[in-house]
């Protein structure tokens, strides 16, 4: 899907006012888990209070006036899991109601006739990495709205800005703006460095594998000297964590496509909740032909 419209610049300080011109993508699947762990624990209608914080979320954000806004969902099993089974395995079944909490979210942002996508096979992440770069592409700014770590290497400087959920000076919940030169600051390293930054240490909350005795710390110094993955193949560390890294060039690729969004997903509009996992069904606009069978599309 390719969106084309005109529009204004985006200052990423401004927090009131219209956003004309912005493409604003929210990560619907990472709202809910952010507020329904917030009160699962502490509320007994945790449900309610869950859809009504995300709905009110996006409200806000549609308040700006963006020129466009796009709610992005995870859509059936990732086919990342093809390339490497191990992938997300092990974790927890979701916690009762979860699911319907993301099925009410997306029904009450299907009624009120939001524009809600996604890619079969595919994470939200993916889909705002693609719509990020048709942004780019266009010669637009785009702000995605996510705390996804991933999301991080789709930051284009002057281009694309994340909004994430963090906390403040004294510990209360927030929303801060994270820019190119933010993240860089942050880091210590260069934007297109993150991809062979999470590659050297992988990512155990989704159970990609890194190379052995490379942590986040080892990660960034290899990556200040070396500047690059390719750089450091063409050099002979020294002892086991050079052993190490010898060894696990060979999975390097493998673990590449894993950690690297998909920034051409063939997302679609969402029309029909499925009632199930917070995937959804979709028709054809025009036939009302039935695309999604039980969530996944056919």
């Amino acid at each position: 899907m390719s969106l084309q419209s005109g529009g204004n610049q985006f200052n990423h300080q401004q927090t009131n006012g219209s956003w004309a011109g912005i493409w604003h993508v929210v990560d619907v699947s990472f709202l809910v888990r952010t507020f329904f762990h917030s009160y699962v624990n502490t509320e007994s209608d945790f449900a309610i209070k869950t859809v009504d914080s995300v709905m009110n979320q996006i409200t806000w954000v549609l308040e700006k006036e963006p020129e466009m806004a796009l709610l992005a969902l995870d859509s059936g099993e990732s086919e990342r899991k093809k390339i490497y089974p191990g992938y997300k395995a092990g974790r927890p079944p979701a916690p009762d109601g979860y699911y319907s909490c993301y099925d009410g979210v997306i029904t009450d942002c299907i009624n009120s006739g939001f524009n809600v996508v996604a890619a079969a096979g595919w994470e939200s992440d993916d889909v705002m990495a693609t719509i990020a770069k048709e942004a780019v592409q266009a010669g637009k700014k785009c702000v995605l709205m996510t705390s996804d770590k991933d999301v991080r290497q789709c930051l284009r400087r002057g281009a694309v800005t994340i909004h994430r959920r963090a906390r403040d000076s004294v510990g209360k919940a927030c929303w801060e703006w994270l820019t190119t030169e933010m993240a860089e600051r942050e880091w210590g390293l260069n934007v297109d460095q993150f991809i062979d930054y999470q590659i050297l240490w992988g990512d155990s909350t989704d159970k990609i594998p890194g190379c052995e005795g490379v942590g986040e710390v080892k990660a960034r110094a290899f990556l200040k000297q070396y500047g690059s993955i390719e750089e450091m193949k063409k050099h002979v560390i020294p002892g086991k964590i050079g052993e190490n890294l010898r060894n696990f060039w060979a999975k390097e690729p493998m673990v590449r496509q894993l950690v690297t969004l998909n920034d051409a997903v063939d997302y679609k509009n969402v029309f029909v909740p499925s009632g199930h996992a917070g995937l959804a069904e979709e028709r054809d606009n025009e036939s009302g032909t039935q695309k999604f069978e039980n969530g996944n599309l056919e």
